[in-house]
Formats: structure tokens, C-alpha cells, sequence
């Protein structure tokens, strides 16, 4: 159990927090508008269909990568074997963030499903970071900002004070779950990331062999509901870009910021994504800035402000 804690926790020689939260910054913002589009887009698009032709383009293309790499000259290609547990669980969480994701972004304000999602990562990746330089104390009042912020959004969203109108309390309900769901998984995402890139594996042979459970999940959903191919000849296209925009080079962005940082930094920083987000809302025609959306998110991102400055902070001398 020792050996698995100390794999996530950033090597000394590797670790560039100001270089991660720039990979990370840049994935979020290009993530924001994922979320904001697939909202819209969402709403006349079967859910199940979209994502596996999405993470079907983005596979493929992983798979392209690796292989032109490896037939450029001698790579350093380790074994899969050598961190099977780890991919396992990494499909699965990578197959229950996306799915959950969608489903949270049809039936809930983007901004508060993104806030929402945002607020559970400190937690997660606190509890699997057992040693920090940080005190851990003010790592856990951070993460009680980030959930103080998403409680007030889900209130708004509850009592018909968000953006969107028209959704009932159980629609909304659902979205919150999917939401919170998603934040868990997206965080252990990043811990098994993290602890791959510890390894020596690249970021193009794990991501080339990271959705194969996502895949089979909604491909054989969206065959069984006859809605795959429809889907593949009406929107292949839009989808086709919102793959290379809104996933791939997201997620190469992101593991960049992973392997450089950490996963608490990682989700901090994450966390104040749901502001551009909130700015992006402006050009979705169904949506409006509401009171409770500018409030929750303001409070997610002044706690992220203010636990990057913590974490950017230099050691005092012991």
C-alpha cells in the first residue's frame, strides 16, 4: 500500500508547478468550451452515440501517433504489462467521467454542472495524496471552498434561479449526481494518469489504450437504441472537430500538466475552469447569466486563486 501512495506524489526532478498550471490552465479553458458546446448540441444528439463517435476519432487517432512513433526509431516503449492494473482502472474511470459528464451537461446549466463537478476533486485528491510539503489543514479548507461554491449553485439550479429554465427538480437532480459522479472519476483519472507517467509510459501510448471500456459501453448503447448510425452520417463532421478540439488535444494538454504537477494542483486549477464556462454561457442562445451562477463560480475561482498561491508558494528554510 506504501509503494502505491508514493507512485502519485511528484518527483523532485519532475515536478514544474508553474509549467503544469500552464498545461492545465490551457486544457481547461479548451475544456470549458467542450462542455458548452456539448450542452447545445446535447439536446438534439443522442448522448450515447456522440460520445462513442467522439472517443472513437480520438483512439484512432492515439493509435496513429503511437504507431508512427514507433516505427520512427527506437522508442521507450514499456511494456503493458507492466501497468495493467493501472490502465484497467483507468478505463474504467476514464468510461464513468465521460459518460457522467455528458449526461450532467443535457439536464444542468453548464457552468454549475462544471462547478459541480470541480467541487469534488480537492477531496479525492487529497485523500489519495498522503504526504504533501503542503500542511494538509489548509488543503482541506480549500476543498470546503470549492464545495461551499457548488452548494450554492445546485441551490440556484434547484429553485429555478440558474441559467436554464424549464428543467424539473428531478432532471436537475440527475444532473447534480452525474456531476459529482463525474468529479470522482475525473480525479482518479488523474491519480492513475499520474502514476503512469511515474513509470516512464508516454502520453500517447497510455491515451491509445485508454478507452476501450468507454467505447464498448456506448457503442453497444447506442446500436441497441438505433441511433449510431444516424448520428455517424448527420453530424460526423461537427463531431469529427469537436474530437480534435474538445478531446484530444485537451487531453494531451492534460497529461502534459499531470506528469509536471500533481493531482491536487491538477484539480485546483481545474476548478476555475467553470468561469470560462460561465463566459462562454453568453454565446448559447437558451442560456443567461443568472445571480447564483456568477456567485458560485466566483467562489470557485477565488478558492482556486488563492490555493494556487499556496501551492506556487516557496518553501521557507526548516
Amino acid at each position: 500500500m506504501k509503494r502505491e501512495t508514493t507512485a502519485i506524489l511528484p518527483a523532485t526532478a519532475n515536478y514544474r508547478p508553474v509549467a503544469a498550471l500552464c498545461f492545465v490552465a490551457a486544457y481547461a479553458i479548451l475544456a470549458a468550451a467542450n462542455g458548452v458546446t456539448a450542452a447545445m448540441l446535447l439536446q438534439q444528439i443522442d448522448i450515447a452515440a456522440f460520445t462513442f463517435l467522439s472517443f472513437l476519432c480520438a483512439a484512432l487517432m492515439f493509435h496513429g501517433v503511437r504507431r508512427y512513433r514507433e516505427r520512427r526509431g527506437p522508442a521507450n516503449v514499456l511494456a503493458l504489462s507492466l501497468g495493467w492494473r493501472e490502465l484497467a482502472a483507468l478505463n474504467l474511470s476514464t468510461a464513468a467521467s465521460w459518460i457522467l459528464m455528458y449526461v450532467a451537461y443535457a439536464n444542468m446549466e453548464p457552468a454549475v454542472a462544471a462547478t459541480l463537478m470541480c467541487s469534488v476533486g480537492p477531496f479525492v485528491a487529497i485523500a489519495f495524496e498522503k504526504k504533501s510539503e503542503h500542511p494538509a489543514g489548509p488543503r482541506w479548507a480549500l476543498a470546503g471552498g470549492f464545495l461551499a461554491g457548488g452548494a450554492v449553485l445546485f441551490y440556484g439550479s434547484l429553485t429555478g434561479q440558474s441559467a436554464v429554465s424549464g428543467f424539473d427538480p428531478g432532471r436537475i437532480a440527475l444532473g447534480a449526481a452525474a456531476s459529482v459522479g463525474c468529479g470522482y472519476f475525473m480525479t482518479l483519472s488523474t491519480v492513475y494518469l499520474k502514476r503512469l507517467s511515474a513509470r516512464g509510459f508516454r502520453t500517447d501510448q497510455v491515451m491509445s489504450h485508454r478507452f476501450y471500456l468507454l467505447l464498448a459501453a456506448t457503442g453497444v448503447y447506442a446500436l441497441w437504441n438505433g441511433t449510431l448510425l444516424a448520428t455517424a452520417m448527420r453530424d460526423s463532421a461537427i463531431i469529427a472537430t469537436l474530437c480534435s478540439v474538445g478531446v484530444v488535444i485537451p487531453m494531451v494538454l492534460l497529461q502534459r500538466g499531470i506528469t509536471l504537477g500533481s493531482p491536487f494542483l491538477t484539480m485546483v486549477v481545474i476548478a476555475a475552469a467553470p468561469l470560462a464556462s460561465i463566459v462562454l454561457q453568453l454565446f448559447d442562445g437558451r442560456l443567461a447569466i443568472s445571480t447564483f451562477s456568477v456567485i458560485g463560480v466566483g467562489m470557485s475561482f477565488a478558492v482556486s486563486v488563492a490555493a494556487i498561491r499556496i501551492i506556487l508558494a516557496p518553501r521557507r528554510p526548516v
